[in-house]
């Protein structure tokens, strides 16, 4: 079983990809509650053998993500912003291939 994108969240994906691809960066700007987290969750489905770093404001996001799919993601470690900014070298020590920001306007906070 595999993550199954609606349209705008297909079109969304290949953009990205490409930007990530081009670039090295890619954002998705999309309403709230219309899928963008599953855009993150198909690029980690499609490059298992990458490694992911999933930023969220909280654990609980993201675990209900989770459970909503029904599915296991190996490649992917979760850590909250504020966990984050105590532990500032972890992103040098996981060496991610993909840095998910997920809930994005909130980094800044």
């Amino acid at each position: 079983m595999g993550i199954n994108l609606f349209k705008h969240n297909k079109e969304a994906y290949k953009a990205a990809t490409e930007m990530l691809e081009q670039t090295g960066m890619a954002a998705v700007i999309h309403p709230t509650g219309t899928g963008k987290s599953l855009i993150a969750f198909k690029l980690a489905e499609e490059h298992p053998l990458d490694h992911f770093l999933w930023l969220s404001p909280s654990e609980y996001i993201y675990q209900t993500q989770l459970e909503n799919l029904n599915m296991k993601f190996p490649n992917i470690q979760f850590m909250s912003y504020s966990r984050l900014m105590k532990n500032e070298d972890s992103i040098e020590t996981l060496h991610p291939d993909y840095i998910i920001l997920d809930e994005f306007h909130r980094c800044g906070a």
